[in-house]
């Protein structure tokens, strides 16, 4: 049988790191500081245009390199002052009016001694009108910095916020389906208990009052015909019994269930006629499991695969006519230790799949509903020995 690949496993490392970066208020620090890199780099182009490439000290290139380097570390200087001081605030705990207001009243403050400290290194021109302007620049590119800085970390809460209400809302749809199945099983065990209990146990009563009452009888021409009807009646009641409660009992939970997938599937072939072959192959993971007395698949996903194999079993007898019957069952280990995917392979060697390629009964049609709900997968193609195959894969999730 074909394997299974196992999911991606997520790189731990990657996670970590991912979780790292992806945090608001870390979004800020390296978006601030991004901008701040970028507008040191375009005020050199400033200091490029107003001349002082060349009035830079010395007349080598060596020298106007490190002049460069010191602009640009004062730049960078002040901008990592900038970011520092409101990071240590917490901006994004605050309001945006206050995020604008701290913003805006830090580079503003700090943008002053910059540009006295441009005009005393000889990186700006002499003069107050200088001075004035680089401060206004030096502010405004601090304001735009964290600015830019708080838009892409509102961003990031944004999607933080509408994840953490999707996973919510998927947490709820989960256990809302988990607790209409468990309901569901409730519901299904306790129609069977009845159904194969109480009122199986009426019938029968029922039936042996009216063979005593047949017994009671006193055999004369008037009474022979009275007591043939009360024992024809009571093998109706017996028929019912045997035949259409049982029925609808195992309807409702199948025999062997409540021992595990396996033995259900054993009770389902055990029906089956005698004089057609039957199998049923556990695949070496589900052998060790089982001999390693694993814990047994949930009672929804069990319900869904055997209910699944009885559909393909008795499709192949009504409509196939098969002679032969072989089950293949698997469980797939993924990398998580708590889920697992089932396979399920049905052969057999009747008339095989019609050419269409559809789903030609209806039974497989919900069965395939059913697995699609829950990820699985039903496929039905050619056998290798010449019927039909049906395969049917389920991820399954195990409580730990």
């Amino acid at each position: 049988m074909a394997d299974i690949a196992d999911p991606p496993v997520s790189d731990r490392g990657g996670s970590f790191l991912t979780r790292a970066l992806w945090n608001p208020q870390r979004i800020w620090v390296l978006f601030s500081g991004l901008n701040i890199l970028i507008l040191s780099v375009m005020g050199l182009t400033h200091w490029a245009g107003w001349g002082g490439w060349e009035y830079a000290q010395g007349p080598g290139i060596h020298d106007r390199f490190f002049e460069v380097m010191v602009l640009l570390g004062k730049h960078l200087g002040y901008g990592a002052l900038v970011v520092g001081i409101c990071a240590l605030a917490r901006p994004l705990t605050w309001r945006l009016p206050q995020r604008l207001l701290l913003f805006s009243g830090v580079s503003i403050l700090l943008a002053y001694p910059r540009a006295l400290l441009m005009e005393l290194g000889r990186t700006t021109p002499y003069g107050g009108g200088y001075r004035y302007a680089e401060w206004i620049l030096g502010a405004s590119a601090g304001i735009v910095a964290l600015t830019i800085g708080n838009l892409v970390s509102s961003l990031v809460q944004r999607v933080q916020l509408e994840a953490s209400l999707r996973r919510t809302a998927s947490q709820r749809a989960a256990k809302a389906i988990h607790d209409l199945q468990t309901e569901e099983i409730r519901i299904r065990r306790m129609v069977s208990d009845q159904l194969h209990g109480t009122l199986q146990f009426r019938l029968v009563t029922v039936a042996a009052e009216l063979d005593g009452i047949a017994t009671r009888i006193t055999p004369n021409e008037s009474t022979v015909s009275v007591a043939a009807e009360l024992r024809a009646l009571s093998d109706r009641i017996e028929e019912i019994r045997e035949l259409d409660v049982r029925s609808l009992s195992h309807s409702m939970l199948p025999s062997g269930v409540d021992l595990g997938t396996v033995p259900a599937i054993q009770s389902i072939l055990s029906r089956v006629p005698a004089d057609v072959a039957t199998s049923l192959t556990l695949g070496p993971t589900c052998q060790r499991l089982m001999d390693e007395y694993q814990p047994p698949m949930p009672m929804a996903e069990r319900l869904v695969i055997i209910y699944a194999v009885e559909e393909a079993v008795s499709n192949a007898l009504r409509h196939g006519h098969a002679t032969s019957l072989k089950v293949y069952f698997e469980l797939h280990l993924t990398n998580d230790p708590n889920r697992r995917v089932a396979e399920v392979v049905v052969d057999d060697n009747g008339t095989g799949v019609p050419e269409t390629g559809v789903f030609e009964y209806s039974g497989l049609s919900r069965h395939l509903e059913r697995l699609e709900a829950r990820d699985g997968t039903l496929n039905l193609i050619s056998s290798p020995g010449g019927g039909a195959r049906l395969r049917i894969e389920l991820p399954v999730t195990y409580e730990s």
